[in-house]
């Protein structure tokens, strides 16, 4: 299905995949290989070598975002604990159910392990001005430019509020701080003076779908040498 995935049990590829398509756009193919991507990108560079754990935790965190947003970290351990042994990586269980449970951003920022706080940066990922927004409205048919600019509102509003200087509910995380903190730095400058032109000329750049998804396997490929 994905090459990211070749060495994952197919079924439980699928299984997830399957899961996946109520979720909100943002949290569906194209973010479970984006947050895969950072992960073993992540682990690589702290010295984890056996990525078999992210790939795991990267495919079933989200399971449930789509059935019941408050609770997914939750139920997505629970899940991992009593069903990937079904599948073969009982010796994972504890360990991805936990990197599952600590992914949210709104967290407590407290992790048991490394795995989970590296898990945890993944899934936030770098901060970039073009990224964000083009996540935010990867989904949408805008149809005019007033539709556009309240989109535009909307969108870096949202964004402020999230990760912004002076705010934000991303709670504290060494590793996401150690990898991406000047960027992030530069990220929140960015968003303060963020132009609709801007804006714009991003949502007139962003990659579809597909696109997406063949990008995050080619940079997989070319991390990995393969």
């Amino acid at each position: 299905m994905f090459n990211m995935f070749k060495d994952i049990n197919q079924d439980l590829v699928m299984h997830c995949m399957e899961r996946i398509v109520v979720n909100d756009p943002h949290h569906r193919e194209d973010h479970i290989l984006d947050v895969t991507l950072n992960a073993v990108m992540l682990a690589k560079k702290y010295g984890l070598h056996n990525l078999i754990p992210f790939k795991l935790a990267a495919l079933i965190h989200d399971m449930y975002s789509g059935t019941n947003r408050e609770i997914h970290h939750t139920l997505a351990c629970e899940w991992a604990k009593v069903n990937l042994a079904n599948y073969g990586y009982e010796v994972y269980a504890d360990l991805v159910a936990g990197m599952c449970y600590a992914h949210r951003d709104s967290g407590t920022g407290t992790y048991r392990n490394l795995h989970e706080e590296i898990f945890a940066a993944a899934d936030r990922g770098p901060l970039t001005l073009r990224s964000s927004v083009s996540r935010s409205v990867n989904h949408l048919t805008l149809d005019n430019e007033e539709d556009l600019k309240r989109e535009f509102e909307r969108t870096v509003a949202m964004l402020r509020r999230k990760f912004g200087a002076n705010g934000g509910y991303s709670c504290y995380n060494r590793v996401h701080d150690e990898m991406y903190g000047r960027q992030v730095a530069a990220f929140q400058k960015e968003l303060e003076h963020i132009t609709f032109e801007q804006f714009k000329w991003i949502v007139d750049h962003r990659l579809d779908h597909t696109a997406r998804l063949m990008s995050l396997e080619n940079q997989y490929e070319v991390f990995m040498g393969e």
